[in-house]
């Protein structure tokens, strides 16, 4: 039986001609139609097996043809095909004088027996040739099918080409060689090249890797002969690197037979080659590896095991001697359970019992007694192998850290006591700081020697009471050190070139020193300490550069200031500010910075610890500190550290006989802190002014709307609830234009004097302010 196959993929033809000539069948091959029509010329065939869909001439087509040559009318054609399987396309084929219509796939067995049908069927029921009119029809029927057919497939390849990962090719036979002259545009995805650039002549030979184009050429050249090849290769990427594909492609003929054209997909192998060569490599490690691997089960820290279900050592590394004091040679043979601490035991048993019922065991720890009767704890993991009715266990002396994470947890403890010890300190100074400004108030006045000897014996337990509570704070933060008296200036100087040494350049240093710069009794260690935690803070504040400015200043708080500060203490301090032009806080921010472990910083990039021992640093040396800060304007801590003058012994108390009285003028003090309302308000009484107090910018307004012929001078706070000091000034000015307004803050750095001066305010004072300041503003303001 001669059979002649005609099939454009090369893939299938060959699984047909294998198929056919394991029954037995003489195949002849064809892939287009033309080419069958040229081989039925010469060659005698029983029978003609072929597809639908093929270049140059298709299967209907070739029906159609030979059903007018006369010799091959009744030739029987079986068209086979997975193509297109409706009922139409089988009337179609069977018109244009198909014989049978199989739908792919079909069993060798099946194959062969339609053969058998189609050749030994009677004459008479063969088909019969196509007259003139019914060839006319029938070509236009077959014509729209085709165009219809075309047109599906193009849309189907056009979806296919845009999302396919793959690219397809076609290389131009030109007898010189192989040039690109089509390439679908996913190449920019495979190669990171322009369309454009794949169409310049040479584009793909020097695309080629050096070390692959003997062979690739070679490759493709013995292809041109056998209809088409598969090759990997690798073609040069935009970046540089090379990208590994792999090239399927057969070959296009023209009707005399000569190669024209290859085309081809290289799909993109990259990842599976680096995974053969990443496999090869590993392959060679692990037969070095496997060389070495008793050596380095016995130099393992840990102790590696196996046991039998009973629990009986069968295998131990030498790691067991200095982890437990046994030789290996001791433990084999004995029950692992008899080694546990007896408190241990029981859970040890229902944990190994769990693994031996497969569940992996992971960070189980328990306590072993060693040799020497000292306890050692271990931490295992512990798999069961029901193949080999072991378990393999992996032991680590973990001894060591639980005591660190004892003492860890001792000192997270003392950690905390500290915070509850600011806590308290911060409640115990908002009541012993009215007591003492009452005490200041209650003094002015009074001459009897009697009350005053009570007065002072008031003051010095109410000093005493605070003492206590610094001394508890310095105590539970453990901030004791070597009280000497520094010169803040050089350690000013220091703390500039080291930031200019190690920070970033776009990261600008001022720095600006008071020329008699007061001494301060401290730990120099302890203050250069929190100066180089301020500055590195202020650093990571600004990531793209800015301004950091370091200021020290010699300042005289006096009652009326301390009263403002809890934390103050009246008498001579030094400030040192450290400001950054930052991100800035918001205020949810502000309000924990100082917590214990409360980073606002990527992990691995702070502790949260800077800023709470800069806290204790500071009040052990009797300070306090202050944040001023807004959200994209920066921020600015002002340290304020007790000081000793240049003549030691002169000491500061509230100057009344110097500082400027009232007449009787009204003040509106708006502020929302209820103890600066109450502190500033009898201070101003007692220097001869009248007070209407506002908690809040709506409270003010209403007062102002009633009473602003009357008020002399608002003296308003600039953040408050409800309505701030910016949005009420404003108000305040429709209401009266000549109204006098101070406007009180202490985020003076932050832009607090520029958002006073746009809403109309002409005099400014920083908070915490001292009587003196406000006083002589005042008397400035109301002259």
């Amino acid at each position: 039986m001669h059979i002649l196959i005609v099939d454009d993929n090369l893939t299938n033809l060959k699984l047909l001609r294998v198929t056919l000539e394991g029954e037995g069948v003489t195949v002849i091959e064809a892939t287009n139609g033309i080419e069958a029509l040229k081989t039925l010329a010469v060659e005698t065939v029983d029978a003609v097996i072929t597809d639908v869909l093929m270049p140059l001439m298709d299967g209907y087509r070739l029906c159609f043809e030979l059903r007018k040559i006369k010799r091959l009318e009744l030739l029987p054609v079986i068209i086979y095909t997975a193509s297109y399987t409706s009922a139409k396309d089988e009337k179609l084929s069977m018109d244009m004088g198909a014989t049978l219509y199989l739908r792919k796939p079909v069993p060798p067995k099946a194959i062969m027996k339609a053969l058998y049908e189609v050749i030994h069927t009677a004459p008479l029921e063969r088909p019969k040739p196509i007259s003139p009119p019914e060839e006319l029809d029938l070509m236009k029927d077959y014509n729209e099918r085709l165009v219809k057919k075309l047109e599906t497939t193009h849309a189907e390849l056009t979806h296919l080409l845009a999302h396919s990962p793959a690219v397809m090719y076609k290389l131009r036979n030109d007898g010189g060689g192989l040039s690109p002259c089509v390439v679908s545009e996913n190449i920019e995805r495979l190669l990171g090249v322009r369309l454009e650039e794949t169409r310049r002549p040479g584009w793909w030979q020097e695309s080629l890797c050096e070390e692959d184009r003997e062979r690739v050429l070679e490759g493709l050249a013995q292809g041109l002969h056998a209809g088409g090849c598969t090759l990997e290769y690798r073609l040069l990427h935009q970046d540089g690197s090379y990208r590994w594909v792999e090239d399927n492609n057969r070959v296009v003929r023209a009707e005399a037979g000569q190669p024209t054209e290859v085309v081809g997909v290289w799909s993109d192998i990259t990842k599976r080659r680096q995974a053969e060569g990443a496999l090869k490599e590993s392959e060679g490690r692990y037969r070095e590896t496997a060389g070495r691997l008793s050596a380095l089960l016995d130099s393992s820290l840990d102790m590696i095991c196996t046991l039998d279900r009973e629990g009986c050592f069968l295998q131990v590394n030498a790691a067991c001697l200095p982890m437990l004091g046994y030789t290996p040679q001791e433990l084999l043979g004995t029950l692992y359970i008899a080694k546990v601490h007896e408190a241990d035991q029981m859970r040890t048993l229902e944990e190994a019992a769990a693994v031996i019922e497969g569940r992996i065991s992971r960070n189980f720890e328990n306590r072993y007694v060693r040799k020497d009767e000292e306890l050692a704890t271990l931490e295992w993991s512990a798999q069961w192998s029901e193949v080999d009715q072991v378990m393999s266990c992996v032991a680590r002396d973990i001894t060591l850290h639980k005591k660190l994470e004892q003492q860890f947890l001792r000192a997270q403890r003392m950690e905390s006591i500290g915070t509850l010890a600011g806590g308290i300190a911060h409640d115990l100074n908002n009541v012993l700081s009215p007591i003492m400004m009452s005490i200041d108030l209650l003094k002015m006045g009074e001459t009897d020697p009697q009350r005053l000897g009570i007065l002072r014996t008031i003051e010095g337990s109410t000093k005493r009471g605070a003492d206590m509570v610094g001394q508890v704070l310095s105590f539970a933060r453990g901030m004791e050190g070597q009280q000497v008296e520094v010169q803040l200036r050089p350690l000013l100087e220091e703390v500039e070139k080291i930031a200019n040494e190690t920070f970033l350049k776009h990261i600008e240093v001022v720095v600006n020193s008071q020329e008699d710069l007061w001494t301060v009794q401290g730990d120099p260690t302890q203050l250069h300490q929190v100066l180089i935690n301020l500055c590195v803070n202020a650093r990571d504040a600004m990531p793209d550069g800015g301004t950091l400015t370091l200021t020290a200043g010699n300042l005289e708080l006096d009652a009326h200031y301390a009263a403002m500060n809890l934390e103050a203490q009246v008498g001579p301090h030094v400030v040192l500010q450290v400001e950054d032009t930052g991100g800035g806080m918001t205020p949810g921010v502000q309000e924990r910075v100082f917590e214990p472990f409360y980073t606002t910083k990527e992990l691995g990039k702070g502790t949260g610890l800077g800023l709470s021992t800069t806290l204790a640093i500071i009040k052990s040396h009797g300070g306090f500190v202050r944040v001023y800060s807004e959200k994209g304007k920066g921020t600015r801590f002002d340290i304020y550290l007790p000081a000793q003058t240049r003549s030691g012994d002169e000491p500061a108390g509230v100057r009344t006989e110097a500082l400027p009285r009232g007449n009787g003028e009204l003040v509106l003090l708006v502020d929302d802190e209820a103890a600066v309302r109450q502190i500033t308000r009898q201070t101003l009484e007692a220097f001869g002014y009248r007070v209407l107090l506002a908690a809040d910018g709506a409270e003010a307004t209403a007062y102002f709307a009633m009473r602003n012929a009357e008020i002399a001078v608002v003296l308003t706070d600039m953040m408050m609830p409800v309505m701030d000091g910016p949005t009420m000034i404003p108000v305040l000015m429709r209401i009266n234009p000549e109204v006098r307004i101070i406007a009180a803050s202490g985020l003076n750095a932050n832009g607090m004097v520029a958002r006073a001066a746009n809403a109309g305010v002409k005099h400014f004072i920083p908070k915490p302010y001292t009587a003196e300041t406000l006083l002589k503003t005042l008397r400035t303001v109301l002259a």
